[in-house]
């Protein structure tokens, strides 16, 4: 026999004693105290993941791809996002751990290690309510066990099976009393951890994450305009072909090279440029590195 819904309502009623106070509005209240728990845990979720995608998704990834490679700060955005995204990792793992808690049994609570404190807590509250010799979580799944085991035995007398279908429906209302505090005790304990581990962590995910967004987005560079803005061109390279296709300048204008004009110098290195606009070539912004390669087009 199951410990869940171990009798109906009708069945507890009239198996005589019931946990003083009512174990029905008891039982209903502690019902509604997991779906409260669960309900803030998703708010908790679908408000910390808002937080982090709008932070994320306000830093400009297209910024980290004109880094160069050795560049310290690319590397200080990649640190930043992967740390930050590990560290909200934890308190969403909280959270999918509280919405998805279920007791189904007094025997998880005997048996499981990490259920220990919760049964603790079930055994004091019971104690007011089961009788002595069903005053603990243990005690009372034993008593479900010992009564399954001789009603359920294959020369089991019927007044044997009477008789201890009988001490199963006035056992009911404890079990199920007690599967409603196992839930709502280990539901809560996970909660509270649950806002731990987001206390601990909050303060070093929006510091990962607002360094990353600091460091992704470098803001415009310093451009000293040249003193006399200086012819140069730029041989093509295959892996320009796609964005010199997409910009709307013909091959005739960059094969074999590509004619511009340097306007300024870049704090960092490289220059400002512009292509020398003829016939059919329009003037397109460029940003070229130091070795005036082609960094990215803006019409």
């Amino acid at each position: 026999m199951g410990e869940t819904g171990a009798a109906g309502p009708d069945a507890a009623a009239a198996a005589g004693p019931q946990p003083e106070g009512g174990a029905e509005d008891a039982i209903k209240k502690l019902d509604t105290a997991p779906d409260s728990l669960r309900e803030t845990a998703k708010w908790i979720v679908t408000g910390t993941g808002g937080i982090v995608a709008l932070i994320v998704g306000g830093s400009s990834f297209t910024g980290l791809g004109s880094f160069a490679p050795d560049d310290r700060r690319l590397w200080l955005a990649v640190i930043c996002l992967a740390a930050g995204s590990l560290l909200s990792w934890l308190p969403f793992r909280k959270a999918l751990d509280v919405i998805a808690t279920n007791v189904t049994s007094l025997r998880e609570m005997v048996d499981e290690p990490a259920m220990s404190e919760t049964r603790s807590r079930v055994d004091d509250l019971l104690k007011n309510i089961c009788p002595e010799e069903y005053a603990t979580v243990e005690k009372l799944s034993a008593a479900i066990d010992e009564s399954a085991a001789k009603r359920l035995k294959k020369d089991a007398a019927e007044a044997i099976v009477a008789e201890q279908t009988e001490l199963l429906l006035q056992i009911a209302p404890y079990v199920d009393y007690a599967l409603a505090l196992g839930l709502t005790v280990e539901l809560r304990r996970r909660f509270d951890l649950m806002i731990t581990t987001i206390a601990r962590t909050a303060p070093f995910i929006i510091i990962f994450f607002l360094a990353f967004a600091w460091a992704a987005n470098p803001g415009k560079v310093d451009e000293s305009p040249l003193a006399h803005p200086r012819p140069a061109s730029i041989a093509f390279r295959p892996e320009n072909a796609p964005e010199l296709a997409q910009s709307g300048l013909p091959e005739s204008c960059y094969k074999p090279s590509l004619a511009v004009l340097l306007l300024a110098e870049k704090s960092q290195g490289g220059f400002s440029a512009v292509t020398v606009p003829h016939d059919t070539c329009p003037a397109l912004r460029l940003d070229l590195d130091s070795g005036l390669t082609l960094i990215s087009i803006a019409k």
